[in-house]
């Protein structure tokens, strides 16, 4: 089976009843339901990528594009600026604010700008520029911290493994039964989720019992 994306989600919560709620209420609720997931587990909320922009000649990167073309907001961090060019791959160097400023900004305005192969970044207003700008096509390698999971687009699916489906579901009926003021139903929600997580628990603990103690629970 394979896991739910947020349309699936969507439509289960219709199927569940509360089909009352706008699509947009029953998003938001879901994104909070899969943040108590990852509260409730543990998880660690930043997720290490490496992009690769097929950037051509330009010399300046939109965020957007390294969380896959979703919210710039997404990017926590760029860490690290890789470039490949004739099956060559070079780390560039992170530039200092006055380098920014004073060389790579003003080149990208220039109407002859400095060309070459790339050895500096640096980030700035959501955007990476390099410098100087490239003077053959070439691919970027960006090392991004992203912020935790959120659904966005109706294709989406959440970044855990799919068992957690279903505490994900039940964390978000919680948040719609308490918006609807039934308090029995929110309870029951919220039980169930808490029942996942115990399984998980003596599941992890069967699975390897001498090293239980010395590792976090529920982790992937």
């Amino acid at each position: 089976m394979a896991k739910l994306t947020q349309d699936g989600f969507i439509a289960e919560l219709g199927a569940r009843g509360h089909s009352r709620f706008l699509s947009t209420q029953l998003i938001v609720y879901l994104n909070w339901g899969l943040q108590d997931v990852y509260a409730m587990g543990r998880f660690d909320r930043t997720v290490k990528s490496v992009v690769e922009v097929l950037a051509g000649t330009d010399d300046t990167i939109a965020f957007a594009l390294l969380n896959g073309g979703g919210d710039p907001e997404g990017v926590q961090q760029v860490s690290a600026v890789m470039v490949r060019y004739q099956g060559d791959v070079t780390q560039l160097r992170a530039a200092e604010e006055d380098e920014f400023f004073q060389i790579m900004l003003p080149n990208t305005l220039k109407t002859n700008p400095d060309k070459g192969l790339p050895s500096i970044y640096y980030i700035y207003d959501q955007i990476a520029y390099v410098y100087p700008k490239p003077a053959n096509a070439l691919d970027l390698y960006f090392h991004v911290l992203l912020r935790e999971d959120t659904f966005l687009s109706g294709a989406d699916v959440s970044n855990l493994p799919e068992r957690f489906d279903k505490a994900i579901l039940a964390r978000t009926e919680v948040h719609c039964y308490r918006r609807a003021h039934n308090i029995d139903a929110m309870a029951v929600a919220a039980n169930e989720a808490r029942e996942f997580f115990l399984d998980e628990l003596g599941m992890k603990a069967a699975e390897s019992p001498a090293e239980f103690e010395r590792v976090e629970p529920w982790r992937g």
